[in-house]
């Protein structure tokens, strides 16, 4: 499409850096082409050409929505139970162990923080792994947040309903 590619670094720098200051997004220079592609599937959304777009973001006071509508055009929703291996391995292995070996000063408690959890679904994964291997966990304080900047799929993750297609690596005795 030689109107994505023929945006000019002048435009697409302010651009990157009011996603920035509104969203929390972080488009550098090497993550530009994402960052067209997302620009121009919200301007089509929004009815409007990719430069009108861009101008209406850059001049006026976007409303809170049309800044939603943007993020959701720029995050990846990517995502299933169990995914990240290596983390759920580690937390296995020695971080949760870790945290129930040390003096807590709160007493038993334990907080996770899953930042750009998309649908929800690492969240529910840590809750599954605490209560398939820590049943020792069952009298702790345990908090888990889950973030996104996409409403929509924050809608999806309070509702907690998955298609098979989300767990699809976890294991049939979990499931």
């Amino acid at each position: 499409d030689c109107m994505i590619q023929d945006l000019p670094e002048n435009i697409l720098q302010p651009v990157s850096s009011f996603i920035l200051s509104h969203t929390g997004l972080y488009f550098p220079q090497s993550k530009w082409n994402a960052l067209k592609k997302g620009l121009k599937a919200a301007a089509a959304d929004h009815q409007m050409d990719l430069l009108s777009f861009i101008n209406h973001l850059l001049e006026s006071l976007p409303s809170q929505r049309l800044i939603n509508s943007l993020a959701s055009f720029l995050t990846i929703g990517e995502t299933y139970f169990l995914r990240d291996k290596n983390l759920f391995q580690a937390l296995k292995d020695s971080i949760i162990q870790d945290i129930m070996d040390s003096n807590q000063p709160n007493g038993k408690t334990i907080s996770f923080l899953s930042a750009g959890c998309a649908t929800g679904e690492e969240p529910y994964s840590i809750a599954i792994l605490i209560h398939h291997m820590f049943p020792i966990l069952k009298d702790w304080k345990i908090t888990i947040i889950g973030t996104d900047i996409n409403p929509m799929f924050l809608d999806k993750a309070r509702q907690g309903i998955y298609s098979r297609w989300s767990l699809r690596e976890t294991p049939e005795q979990i499931i």
